[in-house]
C-alpha cells in the first residue's frame, strides 16, 4: 500500500473515532439531561405534595368527611403517579450504562480490527522486500563465481553487504514510514549501478 493508501485509511480511522468519540459524548450529554429531568420532576412532586399538605393543613377542621376523602384520594393518587414516574425513570439511568458501554466495545473492535490490517500489510511487504533482497544476492553470488579478477570480487562483495544494509532500511521504513520504502528501493538501485559501473576493472 502507498503512502497516500496510509494516509487515507488513518484518515478514516480518525474520522470514525471522532464519529464515536461524538456519539459517546452525546451519551453521556444524554444521560447528565436525564439526570437533570429526574431531579426536576422530583421536586415538582415534592412541591404539589408539600402544598396539598398545607392546604390540608389548614382546612382540616372544617373539612367534611367526603372532602376528607377526596382530598385522601388525590394524595394516594399523587403516591401513584410518583411510583410510577420513579420507575421509569430508574429504567432510563439503568438503560444507558449498557448502551454507553457498547458504543465503546464497538469502538475498541473496530480500532482492533484497523490495527490488525495494517500489521498484516506491514508483514506483506516487509516479505516482499526480503524476497528481492535474496534475489539480489543470488545473482551477485552467481556473478562472484563467474568472476576472475580479485578486484571485481571485491567489488561483488562490497555489493552483498550494501544489499544485506539497504534489506534491514527497508524492513525498519515500510514498518514505521511505509511512504519512504519504495523511494529507497529506487535510490538504492540506483546508487549500486552507479557504484559498480564507477568500480568495475576495465576490460582492455
Amino acid at each position: 500500500m502507498s503512502n497516500q493508501g496510509y494516509q487515507e485509511e488513518d484518515y478514516k480511522l480518525q474520522e470514525e473515532t471522532r464519529r464515536r468519540e461524538a456519539e459517546v459524548a452525546n451519551l453521556q450529554e444524554e444521560s447528565l439531561q436525564v439526570e437533570r429531568q429526574v431531579a426536576l420532576s422530583m421536586k415538582e412532586q415534592q412541591d404539589q405534595v408539600e402544598m396539598l399538605m398545607a392546604e390540608f393543613g389548614r382546612e382540616v377542621q372544617n373539612l367534611k368527611e367526603e372532602e376528607k376523602e377526596r382530598r385522601d384520594a388525590m394524595l394516594r393518587n399523587l403516591q401513584v403517579q410518583m411510583e410510577e414516574k420513579a420507575q421509569q425513570n430508574v429504567a432510563m439511568l439503568e438503560d444507558l450504562p449498557c448502551r454507553q458501554e457498547g458504543m465503546v466495545q464497538q469502538q475498541m473492535e473496530a480500532m482492533q480490527q484497523q490495527q490488525r490490517q495494517q500489521m498484516d500489510e506491514m508483514i506483506e511487504m516487509a516479505t516482499a522486500i526480503q524476497e528481492r533482497n535474496d534475489k539480489l544476492a543470488k545473482e551477485i553470488q552467481i556473478q562472484a563465481r563467474k568472476a576472475k579478477s580479485p578486484v571485481t570480487l571485491d567489488i561483488i562483495l562490497g555489493s552483498v553487504v550494501n544489499i544485506v544494509k539497504q534489506g534491514a532500511s527497508l524492513f525498519l521504513m515500510s514498518k514505521f514510514c511505509p511512504g519512504s520504502a519504495g523511494e529507497a528501493v529506487g535510490a538504492g538501485e540506483a546508487e549500486a549501478v552507479t557504484n559498480r559501473t564507477a568500480k568495475a576493472p576495465s576490460t582492455n
